[in-house]
């Protein structure tokens, strides 16, 4: 009989077997396993030498089906059977994209239950055909489930007896090979195999990292590094230690960043260079000091680079002119500051870190309860290690005065009033007499102490490591951490604050106080008002004018009686000033100086100083009391004692006359409310409490 006449039969004969397949389906329920197992026994006598016009078997069954047919099917006499007529039948399992565009790998699938069970019951051939069923780089899928011990070696010897070799360095649409994945998994066995097996450690994936800058990416164990150079010795595969990813990293700059210490001490004893750049001019040393944790790397560095003889160029700039120094003064990393000052960082081209860079890192370690604190403590902690070999200028200090300002550092006079008794809250009190800041005080004894008695007991860097604790800090009641730790940060740079307002504040009385009467006046000062003493420095050749000197102290802007006063003696200045150009005025002045305080009991005493020690003459002052107890204060004073009347009696025109008359009626206006008013601003000022 001819082909021609047996293409009929043959024809019938598919027909048959499609139609009795597609019957056996319709009457059996895939989701109970029992059906399933009975219908694989059914239909396997006329699947086996089914290999012509072969079905779609999506047509007939739902992928999950499949799945669950295969799976039954290794656990039974069928296994070679049905999965040998899949994949006869083309059939390819379409597996889930993650959000990345890659093959979700996690999934379970018969290729990895036949793992399990394939010495026993799955022949080597079918086992090697569900790789080709579920084929989405099937190495990939070994090396990404670290549990799979024997997996990659089954898949090999499969491949040899069928003779279809692997491809060990196949790529995803990543870029990774399989020896990516068991680097990223932490895979040591599959890492020593792959490498035995000829797999590139020189590869990069589509970012150009290797294998070894994953190994630098991660938390990995002396173990497997050692075993990844290790092997790769043996095999004669060449690592380029040194090798560069797309942003010119080495695994260096890698393990540096992670700050991986163990893999940072192997890379540079096996000679990773410690001076390579990366594509922004980075060294491995301005890498470190990149960071905003201070945990000792850089002694690492330096101690592993002495060891083995190799020279660090410790000044080093990068594209945009910084040194490694100016970098860890920018993320305050004051053990990283010490470090390079003892080992002869140069200072003489030292330039302090402008603003738009200074601490712009902790914008990514924000956090609510502990951030204030840590910032805090963190750029007065690296400042005071600085200052022990640089001398600061005052624009330095102008950036640190506005970065606390910026961040919000300030314990704000008006949330004091508020939080008038935070730290006697009986969940605070309990809790911050049991937290240890040194072996004699509390938190709550700290919070007791004034600012001088505080930096008697305390240093910059016994904040610093309390406010990175983060075991002490669970304890704080939650309401009250923020609280806490604006208190701390006011309390804890108060000093630094005082000192830099010490000569701008002489400045603005004219040096007619004593340093000691300042200081005393400087200490009723809120930080804030002491950042305002300090900025006012700059601005004070734009306020002068050689007629009078006006102190505006102000609390509660926006009442029209006080501004209506301010508008009075403005307006008096000005006229005296156009006099004056004429030359028919001979009062003597300093200059207007405009200063915005926030604290009543400041106010007060600055008061009292220009009244009782300067003798100047008061001509107008306006108090306003409030439930607050905030103050706003006006006060113009002449220079040299000299009563108004006498200064302005000297002058010839009418103008002149009408003011001194003016002058000389509000002073005495003045005079009568102060008797009224200082006993009154006094009892308020003392009734705040003395712990904030």
């Amino acid at each position: 009989m001819s082909s021609s006449q047996n293409q009929p039969h043959v024809t019938s004969d598919i027909r048959c077997k499609l139609e009795r397949l597609k019957s056996l389906r319709t009457k059996v329920d895939l989701e109970i396993k029992k059906e399933r197992v009975a219908f694989l026994q059914q239909i396997c006598p006329f699947i086996n030498n089914w290999d012509k016009q072969l079905p779609n078997l999506r047509e007939i069954f739902q992928p999950e089906e499949i799945e669950h047919l295969l799976t039954d099917a290794l656990l039974s006499k069928s296994t070679e059977t049905f999965i040998d007529f899949v994949t006869r039948t083309g059939y390819k399992d379409k597996p889930v994209i993650d959000q990345d565009g890659e093959p979700e790998l996690r999934r379970t699938t018969p290729v990895h239950r036949a793992a399990k069970n394939s010495r026993r019951r799955c022949r080597i051939q079918s086992f090697f055909n569900l790789f080709e069923i579920y084929n989405r780089n099937s190495l990939h899928l070994l090396c990404q489930r670290s549990r799979d011990d024997d997996l990659a070696e089954i898949f090999f010897e499969t491949s040899e007896e069928v003779k279809k070799p692997v491809l060990i360095d196949a790529r995803q649409r990543s870029g990774k090979t399989p020896l990516h994945l068991a680097v990223i998994n932490g895979h040591k066995n599959l890492l020593e195999f792959l490498l035995r097996k000829g797999a590139n450690p020189q590869l990069g994936n589509d970012s150009g990292k290797t294998p070894l800058h994953l190994i630098c990416m991660r938390p990995v164990t002396n173990e497997l590094v050692d075993t990844f150079f290790k092997i790769s010795k043996k095999v004669n595969q060449l690592m380029e230690i040194n090798a560069r990813d797309n942003r010119g990293d080495t695994p260096l700059h890698t393990a540096l960043r992670s700050g991986e210490k163990i893999v940072t001490e192997f890379l540079l004893r096996n000679g990773a260079d410690p001076n390579l750049t990366d594509d922004f001019g980075f060294t491995p040393l301005h890498i470190i000091c990149r960071r905003v944790l201070d945990d000792g790397l850089m002694r690492l560095f330096f101690k592993v680079n002495d060891d083995i003889q190799q020279t660090v160029q410790i000044d080093a700039v990068d594209r945009s002119g910084r040194t490694p120094l100016q970098l860890a003064v920018a993320n305050f990393l004051p053990g990283a500051v010490g470090v390079l000052l003892n080992r002869g960082a140069d200072l003489s081209s030292f330039v302090f870190p402008t603003e738009n860079y200074f601490g712009d890192l902790f914008l990514f370690w924000y956090d609510v309860d502990t951030f204030k604190l840590r910032l805090a403590s963190s750029a007065l902690s690296t400042l005071e290690r600085l200052v022990q070999r640089y001398e600061l200028k005052r624009s330095d200090v102008l950036t640190i005065m506005k970065f606390f300002n910026n961040y919000g550092l300030f314990e704000m006079a008006e949330d004091q009033d508020e939080e008038l008794c935070w730290y006697n809250a009986p969940d605070f009190k309990i809790v911050a007499k049991h937290i240890k800041m040194n072996t004699s005080l509390s938190l709550y004894d700290l919070i007791q102490l004034r600012p001088k008695e505080a930096a008697k007991q305390f240093t910059y860097m016994d904040f610093f490591k309390f406010a990175n604790s983060e075991f002490k800090w669970t304890y704080v009641p939650y309401r009250h951490q923020v609280t806490c730790s604006l208190h701390l940060c006011e309390k804890m740079s108060r000093g630094f604050f005082q000192r830099w307002a010490l000569d701008p504040f002489m400045e603005l009385i004219h040096y007619r106080l004593s340093t000691e009467i300042c200081e005393t006046i400087l200490e009723k000062l809120t930080n804030q008002d002491l950042s305002k003493i300090a900025n006012k420095d700059s601005n004070i050749g734009r306020q002068r004018s050689r007629n009078t000197t006006l102190y505006k102290h102000c609390i509660g802007l926006g009442d029209t009686n006080h501004e209506h006063e301010l508008y009075k003696l403005r307006r008096m200045q000005r006229d005296t000033r156009t006099d004056e150009s004429s030359g028919e005025s001979n009062i003597s002045g300093r200059g207007a100086v405009v200063l915005e305080l926030e604290t009543s009991t400041a106010i007060y005493c600055i008061y009292t100083a220009s009244l009782l020690l300067l003798r100047c003459t008061v001509l107008e002052a306006v108090f306003r009391c409030g439930a607050k107890c905030t103050s706003c204060i006006y006060i113009y004073i002449l220079d040299g004692g000299r009563s108004t009347s006498s200064a302005f009696s000297s002058s010839s025109t009418s103008k002149q006359a009408r003011q001194a008359r003016r002058v000389e009626r509000a002073r005495r206006a003045a005079t009568q409310r102060m008797d009224k008013q200082t006993a009154a601003i006094a009892a308020a000022a003392a009734t705040r409490p003395r712990g904030c």
